[in-house]
């Protein structure tokens, strides 16, 4: 069996769990340009915006 969580607390760490840190500032930066291109009035469609994570391989998945 195994273990991943989403996001990296710090909580994960001390038990060894394996995780999926998130880029929360650039996930934040993009949100406020869209919501800027929004406000000034930019009609776009709906769109995509991949930014990598990073897994973070401890003791609840290691081999």
């Amino acid at each position: 069996m195994a273990l991943l969580s989403i996001d990296d607390p710090d909580w994960a760490e001390l038990t060894g769990i394996t995780t999926i840190r998130q880029p929360t500032y650039d996930i934040g930066y993009r949100a406020v340009e869209f919501l800027h291109e929004r406000i000034e009035g930019v009609q776009t469609s709906a769109r995509d915006c991949l930014l990598p994570g990073e897994l973070i391989v401890r003791a609840s998945t290691a081999s």
